[in-house]
């Protein structure tokens, strides 16, 4: 925000996955694309620094190949974290180093179930610690030296010099609050039968709803007692001194808590000479929380720690010094490969940065002036949106220059039930979900139309026919560029022939592209002439076999080739081109 602090969209996380729920994950772009062309609105140097941290995962990706610690260590070692722990503070560097080399320990120790240890299996052994097992169960220093979080009832039977029991507000320490009841909760076992009923609170059953509340007022005594208990264990863990504390306003609470009635008691026993109270704040005057009012702000970036910062600084002004003693061993301007302007290799950098940035203002400014707006195309491209691009350019380009998420509407869904049958027929199971099978874009059915289409299908020649692949997925490479999508169904004519059949469900006439690129994938994926591969639309609800006209490989490549610039103006807009 423009104040300066985080905030979530309307709706948090939920929205967002609702938001991009049947988006095709074939047309999901990873941050690593990002990374390789971060776009012109970045800064010069943002732009730099994206480039170098892109070149660092690429580097780092050639080595997947490596054992599992061995590339740990790289990744340690590219993006500076031995450096950044050196540069931390003593007290704070041992506690973060011991952190690493916990974690390089269970990294050496695991072995991935199937066998594989790879990258992919640590980083689900990872997720699932840290959805399963709230994190890695990591030793930490022994109590001689560090502080114990724990709660009371694991502190049974222990002893330290030093307790702090914080939190010993109303309504929070102790807890009176009787929750199911069996007099009111049919699952909960009636007290009677419990085998340590002799120190429960004891109930006449009848209804008068005196007897009731005689109940509930002793359920919330026998409470009281309970949580007594367990604050003697803690208050008795010290050897030698005690702190105890309490609050009036907590992190979220409305009303105003104040101490409770343990916190009371021991301040009562520091009054009589068992300690001291340092502070006793009033009763606020104020009724409702006032930290509620004021949303709380972050500052981003974090600010650097300052000492470790201020090092950090230095050491770079010493090597700034060594550099510049190294270019000008002896002190002179007119000494032996000295720039001939008469500048440092400092100031002639900087001035290549400011002659860089200017180019780039320039170019910004001439192509704002420019009455239509080049569009490259990216490197990567799924079927359909080249069944797009090629049915409106202009709303094609306004994608890519904005991308927008699709708005999850139920007809985004359609025909995924009809697909998932046929598989289940023909005994194929794809490993992919129903919500990405190529169907998802016709129409949404109901059971009866569900039933109709498997009848209508079964009516067909192809109701009989076994495929030879279903939802055969392929990446095209195609005019410098990768064509991503699956085929529908693939059937073996003999004699090396093959055909490929698009199953429609919907009534709206299909475009002839798309199927002209699944013909090029498939003989691409077998090594076969395209000629030997027929190519047909299959309308379920009639039987109807459509077989456009075949398109050549130098046709499709045409649609991704630059076109040759036109002699009149083109109109404003923005116009998608095949320009890397």
């Amino acid at each position: 925000t423009a104040e300066g602090r985080v905030t979530e969209p309307p709706g948090g996380e939920d929205a967002l996955r609702a938001a991009v729920a049947d988006v095709d994950p074939s047309d999901v772009v990873a941050l690593s694309d990002v990374l390789a062309d971060p776009g012109a609105e970045m800064s010069a140097e943002g732009a730099a620094r994206v480039g170098r941290l892109g070149a660092e995962i690429a580097a780092l990706r050639g080595h997947l190949g490596e054992g599992l610690l061995d590339l740990l260590h790289r990744v340690i070692a590219t993006i500076g974290l031995d450096v950044e722990l050196t540069a931390t503070d003593a007290a704070v560097r041992a506690r973060r180093e011991e952190n690493v080399a916990a974690f390089l320990d269970i990294a050496a120790d695991f072995t991935d179930p199937d066998g594989t240890t790879s990258l992919h299996a640590f980083l689900g052994f990872l997720h699932a610690a840290r959805e399963h097992e709230r994190g890695l169960d990591v030793t930490g220093p022994s109590g001689a030296d560090a502080v114990v979080l724990m709660t009371m009832h694991r502190s049974k039977g222990l002893e330290w010099e030093v307790v702090v029991v914080p939190n010993l507000s109303a309504g929070v320490f102790p807890d009176i609050t009787v929750r199911d009841q069996w007099t009111t909760s049919t699952g909960v076992l009636p007290v009677p039968l419990r085998g340590d009923a002799d120190d429960l609170p004891a109930v006449t059953v009848s209804d008068q709803k005196s007897d009731h509340d005689a109940y509930a007022v002793e359920a919330r005594a026998y409470a009281e007692r309970e949580e007594r208990r367990l604050a003697y264990v803690a208050v008795t863990r010290a050897r030698s001194l005690l702190f105890a504390s309490g609050h009036w306003w907590g992190p979220s609470q409305k009303r105003p808590r104040g101490a409770s009635v343990f916190l009371e008691e021991l301040a009562a026993h520091a009054g009589s000479g068992g300690g001291r109270v340092d502070v006793w704040a009033p009763r606020p005057a104020e009724r409702v929380n006032p930290a509620l009012d004021t949303p709380p702000e972050f500052a981003w970036p974090v600010p650097y720690d300052p000492e470790p910062y201020a090092r950090r600084l230095e050491a770079a002004r010493e090597v700034l010094t060594h550099l510049d003693t190294a270019l000008h061993p002896s002190g002179s301007l007119a000494a032996p490969g000295v720039d001939p302007d008469g500048l440092t290799a400092g100031e002639r950098a900087l001035l290549g940065e400011l002659d860089r940035e200017a180019r780039l203002l320039l170019a910004e400014e001439r192509a704002s002036r420019r009455p239509r707006l080049d569009v490259p195309l990216p490197a990567t491209l799924t079927a359909s949106e080249i069944v797009r691009m090629h049915a409106d350019p202009a709303a094609f380009a306004r994608e890519l220059v904005r991308p927008l998420p699709r708005q999850p509407v139920a007809a985004a869904r359609r025909g995924s039930r009809f697909h998932t049958w046929v598989e289940e027929l023909f005994d194929h199971r794809a490993l992919i979900g129903a919500d990405d099978l190529p169907g998802a874009a016709d129409a949404e059915l109901t059971d009866d139309d569900l039933r109709d289409l498997k009848d209508a299908f079964l009516r067909t020649p192809y109701g009989t026919r076994r495929p030879h692949a279903i939802e055969e997925a392929f990446e095209l490479p195609l005019a410098g560029r990768i064509i991503r999508g699956r085929i529908d169904a693939v059937y073996s004519l003999g004699g090396g022939r093959w055909e490929v059949i698009d199953w429609k469900t919907g009534q709206s006439p299909a475009d002839d592209l798309q199927l002209a690129v699944y013909r090029l994938a498939w003989a691409r994926l077998r090594g076969i002439p395209l000629d030997a591969v027929d190519a047909a639309f299959l309308y379920v609800r009639t039987g109807a076999l459509v077989r456009p006209h075949p398109l050549s490989e130098s046709d499709l490549a045409a649609l991704l080739t630059p076109a040759p610039p036109r002699a009149t103006p083109p109109r404003p807009g923005p116009v998608p081109t095949a320009s890397n």
